[in-house]
């Protein structure tokens, strides 16, 4: 079955339901997100989720809906429970790409954390649908609106914000996105402020929902002013639904507001129809249909580059030694010119500083180590101390050795691996493990290097670039436009995830040698810092620019 096809038997599913059976309001919401809402917004976002998911939605919309239509308790939680393993599938998957991409960009997160809401609506809708009101302080009415609110405002409107923050970056630029990020953040958190608005009552469910309410004005006037410069459908379907947003908000806050002050300007039978029906059967279906004509698409592709094959044991160092790696190599890559771009020339850069990464086995290795955070000392030693890797010795000078392998393209995964072994000079013992290759997306060629573990790997994805006076930096951090693959990510098994960690290497020419500085940050926070000083032994061979020009 293909999307569209399961798309219109979802419609068709709906509009038969209906006949005969004849819904209340709330059962009528419920069944139009099962069999249209999510399989629309499955079509509309664009994320990375089981294929099955868009191609077999209606026959777990119909789990959810008969479920409904059922008297006895067993076989209607049982339907329920199905449609919520759905919403738990997309959850999850929402969930892992946020984790392998990281919070960045923030039209994403919003469109992630849409679909980490809507299992809780499944959960609310299983309770509802298990007689499961009995046993919580809330009314069968509160339960199912819960339900409701879950699979409508708390799932559509950070995927509809999420969509918004696409269509601004590509029409606006990223410069221009500091605005957004406040209305982001602002309703993500708002269904967990009207949850609490419902759960606390009044005085303070007015506050709640006025500043959630605040957020849902901003998103309609930003949505109009979108709209008015997209094509006539988009633009129509998006200036009517966010008309809807304002009026429908205004009764909630009229609704909130009277509660709090004791007069009734709306009673809960009031809202369910005009605030909550006008939501789900105008507001939802027409921002759907404007933002599936509109279509704007992510920046990027992400979380998609090579992953090295090489695995570690309990003892890394164990398995990278002469003997398994024979063929000794001089340098971390071959040639430059790979890295060549527009806003990077590796024929600028200082002529040493290039020879180290072409023949990184001329030059020495003096290190000063600072722990910005004494205790963490300790605590990595606990664990990298029996792994032999990324064991970082506490704080002071450290002297290395480094050894280079070249690793078969076939045995890696990536192309033209180097192994850089690196050693305390006094005890041997092993400090770093690293395999230096690089991949290339959207004309960006980063330095993919692979640290193994004992039941993964750990992928460093820096991008370099140019600092002052001919010198090199190599960042993990993002740049401004959030579309590429830098970052500090943790694979095991075939799970890949992204980091808090950055880390940043500059590397400079001073006083015949070179000197460089490694910082290692969660998030701004830095907690350590390594400075080298890289000695040459003799000089460089092919030292001239046409080394690095790719002859």
């Amino acid at each position: 079955m293909t999307k569209r096809t399961n798309l219109l038997l979802g419609f068709s599913s709906f509009g038969i339901w209906a006949v005969f059976y004849q819904p209340e309001i709330i059962e009528a919401a419920l069944a139009l997100s099962f069999f249209v809402i999510v399989p629309i917004v499955l079509s509309t976002a664009v994320v990375s989720l089981p294929n099955w998911t868009g191609r077999y939605s209606v026959v777990f919309g119909w789990c959810g809906t008969l479920s409904m239509n059922m008297e006895a308790r067993f076989l209607p939680l049982l339907l329920a429970g199905i449609w919520f393993f759905f919403t738990f599938i997309l959850g999850w998957s929402g969930l892992r790409r946020l984790l392998a991409r990281g919070i960045a960009p923030l039209e994403e997160t919003a469109i992630d954390i849409g679909y980490l809401y809507l299992p809780v609506g499944g959960s609310w809708f299983v309770l509802a649908q298990g007689g499961a009101t009995s046993l919580l302080p809330y009314s069968s009415v509160i339960v199912d609106l819960t339900a409701v609110h879950f699979h409508y405002a708390a799932f559509l409107l950070p995927v509809f914000t999420g969509l918004l923050g696409r269509w601004h970056y590509y029409n606006e630029g990223s410069n221009s996105m500091g605005g957004y990020q406040i209305l982001t953040v602002g309703l993500l958190i708002g269904p967990l402020l009207t949850a609490a608005a419902v759960d606390q009552g009044p005085p303070l469910e007015a506050v709640l929902v006025g500043s959630y309410v605040f957020f849902l004005y901003w998103l309609a006037g930003w949505t109009i002013k979108a709209g008015l410069s997209m094509p006539p459908l988009a633009k129509g379907s998006l200036l009517l639904s966010s008309t809807v947003l304002i009026i429908t908000m205004t009764l909630s806050i009229l609704y909130s507001a009277g509660r709090a002050a004791g007069i009734s300007f709306i009673e809960i039978s009031g809202m369910i129809p005009w605030h909550g029906a006008w939501n789900a059967f105008v507001f939802s279906i027409f921002a759907l249909i404007g933002w599936y004509a509109a279509f704007p698409a992510p920046r990027a592709v992400y979380n998609q580059f090579p992953i090295s094959r090489l695995r570690g044991r309990s003892n890394i160092a164990e398995r990278f030694t002469a003997k398994h790696l024979p063929e000794p190599g001089e340098g971390l890559l071959t040639v430059w010119q790979n890295y060549k771009r527009e806003d990077f020339s590796p024929e600028t850069l200082d002529r040493l500083v290039a020879a180290f990464y072409t023949q990184t086995a001329r030059f020495g290795m003096e290190a000063d180590i600072t722990w910005e955070v004494p205790f963490l000392s300790p605590v990595s030693s606990f664990f990298t101390n029996k792994m032999k890797q990324i064991n970082i010795p506490s704080s002071g000078p450290t002297a290395m050795s480094g050894t280079i392998y070249r690793l078969p393209e076939e045995r890696d995964g990536r192309p033209e691996p180097h192994v850089w072994i690196r050693q305390n000079r006094s005890t041997e013992e092993p400090i770093f493990t690293a395999v230096y290759s690089r991949h290339t997306k959207k004309g960006v060629t980063y330095f993919n290097i692979a640290l193994p573990l004992p039941a993964g790997v750990m992928t460093g994805v820096l991008r370099p670039v140019h600092g002052r006076n001919g010198t090199l930096i190599l960042t993990s951090r993002k740049s401004l436009d959030k579309r590429g693959d830098e970052g500090i990510y943790i694979t095991i098994g075939g799970w890949t995830w992204k980091t808090p960690l950055q880390e940043v290497f500059h590397v400079w020419e001073a006083g015949g040698g070179l000197e460089a500085s490694h910082s290692l940050m969660v998030g701004p926070l830095r907690f350590l810092t390594i400075k080298y000083r890289l000695p040459l032994s003799g000089e460089p061979k092919h030292a001239g620019v046409e080394r690095f020009s790719g002859e």
